[in-house]
């Protein structure tokens, strides 16, 4: 019973966000872009996407896709791959696979 947004709502509000430069150089992205920069071998994207993974078992709620995409996160992570390492096609595919 919780709204959501549809992904075409996600693309516009995307479009609308402004894309800086911080002291004249390009904004290098979010914490999770920044943290694959950086070489990092955690992410909170592992994290939110396990919490919510959990309460689903907990609840008998099946969450396939959180849980795809917190195996896909720790993938990334371990093979310390480059932020927009994996096109969106790629992304999706990989879920698949991971059985999201």
């Amino acid at each position: 019973g919780l709204d959501y947004v549809t992904v075409a709502e996600v693309h516009e509000r995307a479009k609308a966000l402004p894309h800086a430069k911080i002291d004249g150089r390009p904004f290098p992205g979010g914490s999770t872009q920044q943290g694959l920069a950086r070489g990092l071998t955690t992410s909170e994207g592992d994290y939110f996407n396990g919490e919510v993974a959990l309460l689903g078992r907990i609840h008998t709620i099946p969450t396939p896709v959180n849980a795809a995409l917190q195996r896909l996160m720790r993938e990334v992570l371990g093979k310390r791959m480059a932020p927009s390492s994996l096109s969106p096609d790629q992304v999706r595919q990989r879920l698949k696979e991971l059985g999201g």
